[in-house]
């Protein structure tokens, strides 16, 4: 029952970040949508910026943080999170395809400077991850129904095993002891029940 329930979760979980793609590759093919974050940690002198960017099928994160030394200026860093220390910006395009990057990509890197930021006592630390939503919509749509296909056979397996008149979890000829399974200990009837009740 708790796996049965875990499989329905997952499955639903699955065709939700299916849909979820399918949208995404379809308004990417009609406006580019650019989504950028600033923040400014003041305390920790830290500065990070996050792009996220949809266009022409394509799904980019582009995130550059960047640790400032003691004295170094902030003031470029201030000015872009503004006094809340957090700033979002939205805005679309005309969209354009993207066909050079491969359907899943990611690298990351640590320096000395970067994030718009000069600083060259300090350290920086970026990675960027590309994904094509289409190849991952057809994943997490493929997933539940492999998942189901494999269910399904093993289900088969132990009622063809139970009919041979095998134990459903050792395959141990049953035909000398047919209540237990003298090599695991399986109740043999027990086993047919829960497997011809799980059995569509």
């Amino acid at each position: 029952m708790i796996l049965r329930r875990l499989f329905t979760a997952l499955a639903v979980v699955c065709v939700a970040l299916a849909v979820l793609s399918l949208a995404i590759v379809f308004r990417g093919w009609l406006t580019s949508d650019i989504i950028k974050t600033y923040t400014w940690n003041d305390g920790a002198r830290r500065y990070s910026e996050l792009h996220i960017i949809s266009q022409g099928g394509l799904l980019s994160f582009h995130h550059s943080g960047t640790t400032l030394a003691a004295g170094e200026d902030a003031t470029i860093a201030k000015d872009r999170a503004g006094p809340s220390g957090y700033k979002v910006w939205h805005y679309s395009q005309r969209a354009s395809p993207n066909n050079d990057s491969p359907w899943l990509h990611f690298q990351s890197s640590r320096g000395s400077a970067h994030a718009g930021v000069a600083n060259p006592n300090g350290v920086s630390d970026n990675w960027t991850l590309e994904i094509r939503p289409l190849p991952a919509a057809m994943f997490f749509l493929a997933l539940p129904v492999a998942l189901f296909g494999v269910r399904y056979l093993a289900q088969r397996r132990k009622q063809h095993l139970i009919e041979a008149g095998h134990c459903p979890a050792c395959g141990y000829d049953l035909r000398e002891s047919p209540d237990r399974c003298p090599e695991c200990g399986a109740s043999s009837s027990s086993s047919a029940v829960a497997t011809a009740t799980a059995l569509p």
